[in-house]
């Protein structure tokens, strides 16, 4: 996972994988979660497909990937995250 400055507010979340799941939170790999906690701080809240999200971290969901509500977002394809700085 790599960050990259992607504006004044976000950090683009490079090689992390979005998924969609029927849950209703936004869910992120608890590994990653810890990382980058450690590195921009707590809470983690993320920017996707144009809406908000703040990240539970979970052991189920697989390693660099997070998971967000499905009946938000299309999944035909690729949904980008963003970190907010």
């Amino acid at each position: 996972m790599q960050l990259e400055s992607f504006s004044s507010g976000y950090w683009l979340a490079g090689g992390v994988t979005v998924d969609t799941h029927e849950g209703e939170y936004a869910l992120m790999d608890e590994t990653l979660y810890d990382s980058l906690v450690q590195t921009i701080g707590d809470p983690l809240v993320g920017h996707i497909d144009g809406l908000h999200y703040e990240f539970i971290p979970t052991r189920n969901v697989l390693t660099d990937r997070v998971a967000v509500p499905a009946r938000n977002h299309s999944t035909d394809r690729e949904l980008l995250l963003l970190l907010a700085k």
